[in-house]
């Protein structure tokens, strides 16, 4: 028992020098259920209503803390894996692994793309096609294709673009390319057909990288279109067959992280 207070006591002191590095943030002592038992744990609240829950460890710091994010929706919360170098103070080594996902600001809400300095989307969907990563971050989002287009051509004429819709069906070595150029002049939507599989001799010739072969091409051709754009829809239909009527599939999403979620009241 006298383990277990002393092992808070350090998880508090770490958590409070992370604490250090996020705007905005408090940490506190709390006991919560965990998957039904009742477990002390230190809480990092990130305003305006996401959470960090960090749960000792036996072995920690030598590994890192148990962490549960609970996004800025109460009921959505998942497990964290960090990475863990074997080199540094454990505060560092917490901050380095959190600001992967989180960007120090005085409201974190969530947001989805690469870097939480520079987030993408709000729309989750639009993140599954993509594949991009959950943050917390009150970044403003990136600017879509058409908003940088702006910059440099007739607004009139991006606004004219993006209100156009395109449907491409073939997605070979002309139209693959062609998709692409129609996304970076930001079009509004765009529609790929193609029930074709990227090979890998489809790469010499095509906008397709190694990452694609063996997904149909509208499926990863509208994977990295997603992925240019932030504004605009692509949709990506693969027919059930090279014949007979286009019954189309949509694509489905990448799955989650983590679908362990425990309770924390």
């Amino acid at each position: 028992m006298q383990e277990d207070v002393l092992r808070l006591k350090e998880l508090l002191q770490v958590v409070l020098l992370v604490a250090e590095s996020f705007s905005g943030s408090r940490a506190s002592v709390l006991r919560a259920p965990i998957n039904g038992a009742p477990i002390d744990l230190v809480q990092l609240a990130l305003p305006p209503s996401a959470n960090l829950y960090f749960v000792p460890t036996p072995h920690f710091p030598e590994v890192p803390p148990a962490i549960v994010v609970q996004w800025d929706n109460r009921d959505d919360r998942e497990y964290l894996a960090l990475q863990w170098p074997l080199a540094g103070e454990p505060a560092e080594k917490i901050v380095m692994a959190l600001q992967t996902f989180i960007a120090s600001s005085d409201h974190y809400v969530t947001a989805y793309g690469l870097d939480p300095a520079r987030p993408l989307t709000r729309d989750p969907e639009v993140a599954a096609r993509a594949g991009w990563r959950r943050l917390l971050t009150g970044a403003p989002l990136a600017p879509g294709a058409a908003e940088v287009a702006r910059t440099r051509i007739d607004p009139a004429l991006v606004d004219a673009f993006a209100a156009c819709n395109v449907l491409m069906i073939g997605l070979g070595s002309v139209g693959s390319y062609m998709a692409e150029q129609l996304v970076r002049s930001g079009v509004g939507r765009l529609g790929l057909v193609d029930h074709d599989v990227v090979e890998d001799s489809n790469l010499s010739r095509t906008a397709y990288d190694r990452g694609d072969v063996g997904m149909t091409k509208a499926r990863a051709l509208g994977r990295s279109s997603t992925s240019r754009q932030t504004s605009g829809s692509t949709s990506a239909r693969a027919p059930s067959s090279a014949s007979g009527p286009s019954a189309c599939a949509p694509c489905s999403p990448p799955p989650t992280l983590s679908s362990r979620r425990p309770t924390i009241r």
